[in-house]
């Protein structure tokens, strides 16, 4: 199915790419399928979703915290790859936040709330983590900022 290929992706160790798929998450989340059987679905699950991003992320925070950021080789600095691979996965856990909370485009669906909270946790992450975020509440609060008022 395109959404389990999809969240494979959004691992991928390429910025632009996890940037894509992470889009392409925000679109399968928007539309709610309603099954033969009368009941309806999103796909993925929203509240599967978020818990597999908040187990991600904090696998990910574990590691970024306990690695050394640099190591030191002949006096030259190279950022730690395990530090690496765990920043790509904070925000790759990011970019499913705001998968989360840009598929609700002009309204507030009971998922957003988590999803936020959840992303403002990272506002002190480095780029691009940083970068991902801004975006997204950016792109939010444009489609977002009549409704505010009302929750």
């Amino acid at each position: 199915m395109i959404n389990d290929h999809a969240k494979e992706l959004l691992d991928h160790p390429q910025k632009p790419i996890r940037q894509y798929i992470a889009n392409v998450l925000v679109m399968s989340i928007s539309f709610n399928v309603i099954l033969p059987n009368g009941k309806s679905t999103r796909h993925p699950n929203i509240d599967q979703f978020i818990d597999t991003l908040c187990e991600r992320l904090h696998q990910a925070i574990e590691v970024y915290e306990r690695a050394p950021l640099v190591n030191y080789s002949d006096h030259v600095g190279e950022i730690n790859h395990e530090v690496r691979k765990a920043l790509n996965l904070i925000d790759t856990g990011v970019l499913g936040l705001c998968a989360i909370i840009l598929s609700s485009p002009y309204d507030i669906s009971l998922y957003v709330p988590d999803a936020l909270v959840l992303l403002c946790e990272h506002s002190q992450d480095p780029d691009p983590i940083q970068t991902s975020k801004k975006a997204c509440l950016s792109q939010f609060h444009c489609t977002h900022h009549n409704l505010l008022g009302e929750h």
